[in-house]
């Protein structure tokens, strides 16, 4: 599976992994498919080098343990996504509902109205980039906030207005702030 184009990897490790099991792939066809996309530098490094290592015996021997092996793991799986879920606000469900009452209204007064929802829908890009931008957040981390904040939009019948944006952009910041760490790799 090959994530929408707004994610970032969390680790250097997994980048590789991604790229790699796109070039790996007999089927992918990924010189034509990513011809315009920054990523066809990586995969072209990595099809050059394993064009020089291909006839090379591999330097790791099989009976040497791995330093990462699931048998040196201290924690479960479960703990790790626990863990994970918590880092990302996924058991915030229902605790920004009075920020997003005071943002947004429970009744459509009439154009330029619409579902609070669909405003974030719309606007979901832009508000991603410009709050990963000053809270050094991940992209992706941020997503997956807004698609959060939809759900609740949807559940509470909630309408808003396009000139609505600046604060649910400081609403954003502000969840991103106590939520998340900054993710000091992150290029403005």
């Amino acid at each position: 599976v090959h994530l929408s184009d707004h994610y970032a990897q969390s680790h250097p490790d997994e980048d590789f992994a991604e790229t790699f099991a796109v070039w790996l792939n007999p089927h992918a066809r990924w010189r034509s498919k990513y011809r315009d996309w920054p990523v066809l530098k990586k995969l072209l490094y990595i099809d050059s080098l394993m064009g020089k290592i291909a006839n090379t015996d591999p330097t790791v021997q099989p009976d040497t343990p791995a330093p990462w092996s699931a048998a040196r793991m201290t924690s479960t799986l479960q703990a790790y996504y626990e863990r994970k879920r918590k880092a990302l606000g996924a058991d915030f469900y229902g605790y920004y509902d009075n920020c997003l009452r005071r943002l947004f209204s429970t009744q459509r007064y009439g154009p330029p109205d619409m579902p609070a929802a669909q405003l974030l829908r719309t606007h979901r890009r832009l508000l991603v980039r410009q709050v990963a931008q000053w809270t050094e957040h991940r992209k992706y981390n941020i997503d997956q906030l807004v698609g959060r904040l939809i759900d609740r939009c949807e559940q509470l019948e909630l309408y808003g207005r396009p000139n609505d944006l600046v604060g649910l952009t400081a609403l954003l910041t502000a969840i991103a702030g106590r939520t998340f760490r900054p993710d000091r790799r992150v290029s403005r």
